[in-house]
């Protein structure tokens, strides 16, 4: 409820990052993610994605959205699930957003995944 996030190691607690304004609602760790890198996506009730890097945990870069980002995944484009039942999909390079499901209900997304054809 506090938007930080928690880093750990070994089972012990080695940092704390003050990374969104209010709740943070989804993360998701890749080895090899945004421009190939190791990256930790974080999605809060700021409305915005952060990519960061998990060894210094500052943003790679962001991406503001219309609604609360509740989960999120990414292989070629950053997949991103909505409070409000929308999935967009997001070409991070070209900083373009396209919604690909349309919710007729005020539900929420709580989960996705990417599957590689």
């Amino acid at each position: 409820m506090n938007g930080k996030v928690y880093k750990w190691t070994n089972g012990g607690l080695k940092s704390v990052h003050q990374v969104h304004n209010g709740i943070v609602y989804c993360i998701k760790y890749l080895e090899n993610g945004y421009m190939q890198k190791p990256c930790l996506f974080s999605g809060g009730s700021d409305k915005i994605i952060y990519i960061l890097s998990p060894s210094s945990m500052l943003p790679m870069t962001s991406l503001l959205f219309d609604g609360v980002p509740k989960s999120v995944d990414f292989s070629k484009f950053l997949l991103v699930g909505l409070r409000n039942g929308h999935i967009v999909e997001c070409d991070i390079e070209k900083n373009a957003k396209e919604t690909i499901m349309h919710s007729h209900h005020d539900g929420e997304v709580w989960a996705l995944a990417v599957i590689e054809e």
